[in-house]
């Protein structure tokens, strides 16, 4: 599904233009709404199937990597409340109609993608995949997760040198037994057929986003962005 669900650097482009129609609402309303450029963020790792890159558990085992500068200000920012005039113009600003065709409608990517995720870890090959790096942690010396469960929480729990030890035996196990590719294409084989079901209805989706990133590039754009 990811050939057809936005990217997260497009989800960011989304997020930013919409961030600046609030910010242009909020000033009409006498109200202060400051910019971030989201697409300033750093790509995070997939931890779809846990850790799984060499680099990022010898650095970081279980624990995704610091927050860069952008997603600490994005965080600040939210965290942060307002009064209740700011809050009650936030809210006038957010719920406007004009803002609707800015907006990714929801569409069966996301949900396709959750469930063929949950069939292939359920299914006979997803298990023995599952199985065969369990059994490899097993035999590093490494408590198995729970089945169907990339990571066991005592593993992230434990104090750093013994967190990245782990993090590190893990992948190793899953380079071992090829699991990641293994399980991703396991992921593909239930993901096509429901591609072939509706192509039409996710081609549509596809030009959907193409429609409204490009809405939002230009609103970007017009900002100076």
């Amino acid at each position: 599904m990811d050939a057809i669900a936005p990217t997260e650097r497009q989800l960011w482009t989304m997020d930013y233009a919409m961030d600046m129609l609030t910010h242009d609402c909020m000033a009409e309303a006498g109200q202060d709404y400051p910019l971030v450029d989201y697409r300033q963020q750093i790509e995070r790792p997939d931890r779809r199937y846990g850790v799984w890159r060499l680099e990022d558990a010898q650095a970081f085992g279980y624990a995704l990597p610091p927050d860069d500068p952008t997603r600490k200000r994005l965080k600040e920012l939210n965290a942060g409340g307002g009064t209740p005039e700011w809050d009650a113009a936030f809210k006038t600003c957010i719920e406007s109609p004009e803002r609707a065709k800015y907006s990714l409608r929801a569409g069966k990517a996301p949900r396709a993608g959750i469930d063929s995720y949950q069939t292939a870890l359920a299914s006979p090959e997803g298990k023995a995949i599952w199985a065969a790096w369990s059994t490899c942690m097993k035999e590093a010396g490494f408590q198995s997760p729970r089945e169907g469960e990339w990571i066991d929480p005592a593993w992230a729990d434990a104090d750093t040198e013994t967190e990245i030890r782990t993090a590190v035996a893990d992948v190793k196990c899953k380079d071992q037994h090829d699991t990641v590719q293994k399980f991703a294409d396991l992921e593909a084989s239930y993901q096509q057929p429901v591609i072939d079901s509706d192509a039409a209805g996710f081609a549509a989706y596809r030009q959907e986003i193409g429609r409204v990133v490009g809405l939002c590039e230009g609103v970007i754009s017009e900002h100076g962005g």
